[in-house]
């Protein structure tokens, strides 16, 4: 089933000549970890531990393989440990070792239930969607808006399950007036979308 989306794209972002968009997943698996505790070992090296053994691994290579991936969900003193990560090994369901990919220091944190995000938006694993043909969404200097056919019970892009919802956001950046721009993240039903995309005008000024 093929589901049409529109890119709504604002005249700042039309006007710009050199303007270039893409259209990005959020990330392709959502993984709920019950008991994710997150451990110190030094530095930005740590592990990530589940005494339930419900870390997802299947699909994952077991020497970890430069996996990135991105954990959402911790809270209070612990949020800070929420971010994108490395995955550098995996020794089973219970233990991966990891590290964080802006190189903060790893503090061990208690034991919550979390997300374990693969292939997220901002990390070397990200993906840009594809249409139905399947062609990249992505391109420049677009004219009117950018209408095109997600293929929603076919798209199974970075091992996401066909026929759910996919989760994006889109980019775009100008040279000749447009600013960078990111969306929020858009939902792409099993019904027609459209996703604003607007930009704010470039204003710089010189002081004689």
């Amino acid at each position: 089933m093929g589901v049409a989306v529109t890119l709504d794209f604002n005249a700042t972002i039309l006007d710009d000549s050199l303007a270039k968009y893409t259209l990005f997943f959020d990330a392709t698996i959502y993984s709920t970890v019950a008991d994710l505790v997150i451990t110190a070992v030094s530095g930005a090296t740590g592990t990530f531990d589940s005494s339930g053994a419900n870390l997802p691994y299947s699909g994952l290579p077991m020497d970890g393989g430069g996996t990135y991936v991105r954990v959402t969900g911790k809270t209070g003193g612990d949020e800070a440990m929420n971010g994108l990560y490395q995955v550098t090994a995996i020794a089973s369901a219970s233990q991966w070792s990891v590290t964080r990919v802006d190189g903060a220091t790893i503090v061990t944190t208690g034991s919550s239930s979390c997300s374990i995000d693969e292939n997220p938006i901002d990390s070397p694993d990200a993906i840009i969607v594809e249409d139905d043909t399947p062609v990249d969404v992505t391109g420049t200097d677009p004219s009117d808006d950018v209408v095109f056919t997600f293929d929603y019970s076919g798209n199974t892009q970075g091992g996401r399950t066909a026929s759910e919802d996919a989760y994006v956001q889109a980019r775009c950046i100008g040279q000749s007036g447009a600013q960078y721009t990111q969306t929020t993240v858009q939902t792409i039903p099993n019904t027609a979308v459209t996703i604003p995309v607007s930009s704010n005008i470039e204003r710089n000024f010189q002081l004689d």
